[in-house]
């Protein structure tokens, strides 16, 4: 067998939100831990020989590298990380994070996956939650172009018009032109309201990149979740100061 497996931490040391499991390459489960019933409900032993894509919910994002990671997982005994999208008992969606080994067979093939899952729901809708109050307000931010953005960036931190002007080397006019454009585009009255929009979208943004990875999982190296291509999406990352 191949000395991979034996990085996996023992059975005896974990219970929910962890639980252990093994498949084969047809998805069929062959073994699960019994902490598994007070993650997602199901008894342990009424699950092996099901199939492991009968529990997924379809089209699901974090889903949809299935069948690419599968064939690689049978194709290497190396470490997988990846998250899951699966229905509890009762058809709640939880999602789970997860690390797959490949274990060999005496013939130097992977035959059987065995991994480690961890609940990781709360996080997962905290960083949805965040991930669409980023989109809305980023997509109210570009509608601003990049003279109105490092204008606006540099009056969130409380820069006045004379120290805008002298940091981006232009005239007072211009940085008071620039003051009710932003206004302007973001149909306000008033730059204080500007002034939260770019600041909670900076703090926001922020906190997704620190989220990017669940916490506190023996999972090291998830693939992050990627977002949407419109304004909103995980793209969006502050730009630097350009001229005006």
């Amino acid at each position: 067998m191949s000395g991979a497996t034996e990085e996996m931490p023992t059975i005896e040391r974990f219970g929910a939100p962890y639980f252990f499991f093994s498949n084969d390459v047809d998805y069929r489960i062959t073994f699960l831990s019994g902490s598994v019933e007070a993650v997602l409900g199901y008894p342990a032993d009424q699950l092996i020989g099901r199939r492991i894509v009968d529990f997924l919910v379809a089209e699901h994002e974090a889903n949809i590298d299935l069948a690419v990671t599968h064939e690689q997982r049978f194709n290497t005994d190396g470490r997988q990380s990846h998250l899951r999208a699966v229905r509890d008992i009762r058809g709640a969606e939880r999602v789970l994070a997860v690390q797959t080994y490949g274990e060999k067979n005496e013939a130097g093939r992977v035959y059987r996956s065995r991994g480690m899952a961890q609940d990781v729901t709360a996080w997962y809708r905290h960083y949805q939650r965040l991930r669409k109050s980023q989109s809305e307000l980023a997509k109210r931010v570009s509608e601003l172009s990049h003279r109105d953005r490092p204008v606006l960036r540099m009056i969130a931190k409380g820069y006045l018009n004379k120290q805008i002007a002298k940091e981006l080397r232009v005239s007072m006019r211009t940085v008071e032109n620039r003051r009710r454009s932003i206004l302007l585009k973001l149909g306000l009255d008033h730059m204080a309201g500007a002034i939260a929009i770019e600041s909670h979208l900076s703090y926001v943004t922020d906190l997704l990149d620190s989220l990017e990875h669940p916490p506190n999982v023996l999972v090291s190296a998830h693939t992050p979740l990627q977002g949407s291509d419109d304004a909103g999406s995980l793209q969006y990352r502050r730009d630097s100061n350009q001229a005006i």
